[in-house]
């Protein structure tokens, strides 16, 4: 018989063919199973007619021939869905049968769920249903006490719900299970949680802080487990009304709200399992205010409004230092800084209040941080002295500032008279001690200065004495003077001195002139330029404008050399300030008027005693040299000079 089979199987010609039609009128094989098994637990066949011999199945069949199959009557399905089994066997009169079932594999699993202790000892069970839970009849509840197992039926269409239980006993802990089942099936996988239940009484809510900024107050509270927490606002009209910021045990929460108005707040509790509400104490915000005055800084505050709790203590810090004032006092309302305010200092204050409570923990309200810039009406320390000097740039004004009282930060004022006994009038503020006036027109007037010190309210200082430039004048008979008033704003100079300026190498000496005030050149000296410098007591040198001495051209002419080879006196040149030569020409003659030498050429080492190459005899010799300056003024000089061997 089984040799049938298999040749059937083998060369049936409609191997391919779907041997599970939708209906059984042409099953010639048969059995049974159940219509629904829970995903890993047996499906077993049963019902299988005497008749039939060779059993094979196939527990999931697709529908496409025949395939081996097995002989097992019983098979595990892991995973859930619908499932086909094809029956494959041998009939009595040795004709081969067929026969199918459909079995439907439920999934098995488990319930998410989750708990919350109340009061009361009642514990609320929140469950919640996915795609595969949902399928479920029903909920099976062991609440862990002992009590009878709490059935829910399900409908198929909601997916969470909550269930309550109230514990008897004094127990603490319980294992709560749950497990969902499939009507006329089986039962799904079962979850657990320790449950803790509450055993003590529950307390209020509780604000803890308080605290205000520029745009939203930030509160952080604490409230009893297993209640829902609530922010309420009180509206224009006195009446609380919620916020919809919710939490639970504990946490902070930011809402919008305006600093410079009184915000007041309540924390209320609803029991979870729909016991009684709990409320806060009422808790206000603080608005502080401040405002500058001279050297003072005064700070105001409306009481503090909330009506819950025993007002305890104020605190008001200052620029985030320890606290500078406190006050038992509620209807306190103002205080004044006075502790060594300056000027445009900023001082940033914080107002604090401090409520207590009678069974929870005390209450701090922070106001927003309220900044004030520190003023100062009053006197303002000078600049201890101050000086003036010319510069090639313009005139330096120095002030000297005072090592105490400086304000920080502060400006140097200037001011300026053309000339002594004329009004002052503003030039010029520095952030530094100098300031450089390059508008003064140094060579033709002198300029009084002074100095004063402005703080940054806008108070100024007295200012310092005049101050004049050094004013240096030609005069018609060859001298040079200068303006006597002092370029030091506290006492007179020591002493004058005179700088001689050698134009050609910008070299320069000095020389000490006591206290006058005129100077009458060396008229044999080259030197052209001159400059006046005043001393004070402290060394400090201040600078006149430098002047132009017009001087005839100077030359100096030897009477004799030597060119024997020495390396002294070798040659014949005229000598003196290059600087002013603009032209030059020198040319030497014979005794007999001949010319010997002749160069125009104001560097030139001069007559080396030789005419053609060959040395010239010893005896006197006529020169004359021709020179013009820069302005074209000429000079000539002839003489002898006495060529030695």
């Amino acid at each position: 018989m089984a040799l049938v089979i298999s040749l059937l199987i083998s060369t049936s010609p409609s191997l391919a063919q779907n041997f599970c039609p939708t209906s059984t009128a042409t099953e010639t094989g048969g059995f049974s199973v159940p219509a629904q098994v829970c995903a890993g637990k047996p499906v077993t066949v049963t019902g299988v007619p005497a008749s039939l011999v060779n059993i094979r199945y196939v527990y999931q069949y697709s529908g496409n021939g025949i395939p081996g199959g097995v002989a097992s009557t019983s098979n595990i399905y892991t995973t859930p869905g619908s499932y086909t089994i094809l029956q494959v066997a041998a009939g009595s009169n040795a004709t081969g049968t067929f026969a199918c079932r459909v079995v439907e594999v439920l999934p098995v699993k488990a319930v998410s769920f989750s708990t919350a202790s109340c009061s009361n000892r009642t514990v609320s069970l929140t469950y919640t249903l996915d795609n595969e839970t949902i399928r479920y009849n029903q909920l099976s509840i062991n609440w862990g006490d002992g009590s009878a197992t709490q059935f829910v039926a399900l409908n198929g269409t909601t997916t969470t719900a909550s269930v309550k239980h109230t514990y008897a006993g004094t127990a603490a802990n319980y294992i709560v299970q749950v497990s969902g089942s499939y009507t006329n099936a089986c039962t799904g996988n079962p979850a657990a949680q320790n449950v803790r239940v509450q055993t003590t009484t529950a307390i209020d809510p509780n604000i803890l802080t308080l605290t205000s900024d520029a745009t939203q107050a930030t509160i952080n509270f604490q409230g009893p487990d297993g209640f829902n927490l609530e922010l309420y606002k009180k509206d224009a009209a006195g009446v609380y009304a919620p916020t919809g910021l919710t939490g639970t045990s504990g946490g902070n929460f930011t809402i919008p709200a305006s600093p410079a108005s009184v915000n007041c707040f309540q924390l209320v509790a609803k029991d979870v399992c729909g016991g009684s509400e709990r409320r806060s104490t009422e808790v206000c915000s603080l608005v502080l205010t401040g405002t500058a005055e001279d050297r003072q800084n005064v700070l105001s505050w409306q009481p503090y409004s909330g009506s819950g709790g025993t007002f305890d203590t104020y605190r008001v810090y200052k620029n985030g230092g320890p606290p500078i004032f406190s006050a038992r006092d509620r209807q306190v309302s103002t205080y004044t800084d006075i502790d060594n305010i300056i000027c445009s200092k900023n001082y940033c204050y914080v107002l604090e209040a401090t409520i207590r409570n009678t069974t929870v923990s005390p209450t701090v309200v922070r106001s927003m941080s309220t900044c004030v810039s520190g003023f100062d009406n009053g006197s303002v320390v000078s600049p201890t002295s101050a000086y003036v000097s010319v510069q090639p740039n313009g005139v330096n004004v120095q002030a000297t500032l005072p090592t105490v009282g400086l304000p920080s930060p502060y400006t140097l004022i200037v001011t300026r008279a053309t000339g002594v006994g004329t009004p002052f009038s503003p030039l010029g503020v520095s952030s530094d001690r100098s300031y450089l006036d390059a508008t003064a027109q140094t060579a033709s007037q002198n300029y009084c200065y002074q100095t004063a010190i402005r703080n940054s309210c806008g108070v100024l200082s007295k200012p310092t004495s005049p101050a004049c430039t050094i004013l240096l004048t030609k005069n018609a008979n060859g001298s040079i003077s200068w303006t006597p008033d002092s370029p030091y704003a506290n006492a007179p100079p020591q002493s004058y001195q005179v700088i001689f300026i050698d134009p050609a190498t910008g070299a320069s000496d000095k020389r000490d002139l006591g206290k006058v005030t005129t100077f009458t050149p060396d008229p044999n000296s080259q030197v052209t330029q001159y400059q006046i410098a005043a001393v004070n007591s402290a060394g400090i040198e201040s600078y006149s404008n430098p002047v132009e001495v017009e001087l005839g051209l100077r030359v100096f002419v030897p009477n004799a050399f030597t060119p024997n080879g020495d390396q002294q006196n070798q040659s014949f040149m005229a000598k003196g300030l290059l600087a002013f030569w603009e032209t030059f020409e020198m040319t030497i003659y014979s005794r007999w008027g001949d010319v010997v030498y002749n160069t125009t050429d104001k560097h030139t080492a001069g007559w080396n005693g030789e005419v053609n190459g060959a040395p010239a005899q010893m005896g006197y010799y006529s020169y004359r040299i021709r020179i013009t300056d820069a302005l074209g003024k000429g000079y000539e000089r002839t003489g002898q000079v006495l060529l030695i061997r």
